[in-house]
């Protein structure tokens, strides 16, 4: 990751963080099993096109967002119809 978060890398480093991933990914079926196999995990798979498409993955991150998660989550009173919810109060 810190790899994809760093501008301009070489195609030979881009290459090496496809495999990376790719493995971790393998990896974690075999250890965990397919049935935990995420979205999450999944997108992994398709991280490298991001910094292809976008650079480093600072420019397309929604980390400088988590912080306001707390803000919103306070306006949420159970699951069903959050945006709802959070745009009534």
């Amino acid at each position: 990751m810190r790899l994809l978060l760093t501008p301009n890398i070489s195609d030979r480093h881009l290459t090496f963080c496809r495999e990376l991933l790719n493995y971790f990914i393998k990896m974690f079926s075999e250890i965990y099993g397919e049935q935990f196999i995420s979205h999450n995990i999944h997108a992994l798979e398709h991280i490298c096109d991001d910094y292809i498409n976008f650079g480093s993955l600072e420019n397309c991150s929604a980390f400088p967002f988590e912080n306001h998660m707390s803000v919103l989550k306070k306006y949420l009173r159970k699951c069903h119809q959050p945006l709802q919810q959070a745009v009534k109060r």
